[in-house]
C-alpha cells in the first residue's frame, strides 16, 4: 500500500525535466525507504498485539474450562436433586397405598 502518491511525485519530476523513466523509478525509489522503515514499525506492534492476543485466548480457555466445570457439577447436583425427589414421591406413594388399602 503506497505511503506516498507516486503518481503527482513522478509528475512533480517530470516538470522539472526527468523523463518519464527517470521520474517513475525516482517515485518508487523514494517509496522503498518508507515503506520499509513502515514495516518495521509494524512488526513490534503486530508481535505484541499477537502476545496479547494468546495471552487473552488461554485466559478464555481457562474461564471456559471453568464454566464447563462448574456447569456439570449443577448438572449432576440437579440430576441427584431430581432422582432424590422421585425416589421420595414413589416412596410416599407406596406409603399412602399401604396406608389406604381401598383406594386401589
Amino acid at each position: 500500500m503506497p505511503i506516498t502518491d507516486t503518481l503527482k511525485t513522478a509528475e512533480e519530476f517530470r516538470e522539472v525535466g526527468f523523463t518519464d523513466e527517470q521520474a517513475n523509478l525516482l517515485a518508487h525509489k523514494m517509496e522503498e525507504p518508507i515503506l520499509a522503515q513502515n514495516q518495521d514499525l509494524k512488526t513490534p506492534f503486530v508481535s505484541q498485539m499477537d502476545r496479547r492476543f494468546e495471552l487473552f485466548e488461554s485466559r478464555m480457555n481457562v474461564r471456559f474450562e471453568e464454566i464447563r466445570t462448574e456447569l456439570h457439577a449443577s448438572l449432576r447436583d440437579q440430576m441427584v436433586n431430581f432422582i432424590t425427589i422421585m425416589m421420595a414421591i414413589i416412596t410416599l406413594a407406596v406409603a399412602v397405598i399401604k396406608l389406604f388399602p381401598n383406594l386401589q
